[in-house]
């Protein structure tokens, strides 16, 4: 999803699926044969979209959200 992001201004990210075992549409990340019931990041639950500002963070580019 992050492909390309490299010298972005900046990352806006909307429309994201709900981690897996939470309300709502299961994320593609997480939704296979082996599905990895949860992700963390420092401690608290990582979403898709937690995943890709981390990415765009590392890179110093700034993230907003959609929401």
């Amino acid at each position: 999803m992050m492909q390309g992001v490299e010298g972005a201004d900046v990352v806006f990210v909307g429309g994201y699926h709900a981690r897996a075992d939470t309300k709502g549409i299961i994320s593609h990340t997480f939704d296979s044969p082996t599905m990895v019931p949860g992700l963390e990041r420092n401690g608290e639950p990582c979403s898709e979209a937690r995943m890709n500002a981390t990415i765009a963070g590392l890179q110093g580019i700034p993230v907003r959200s959609a929401s």
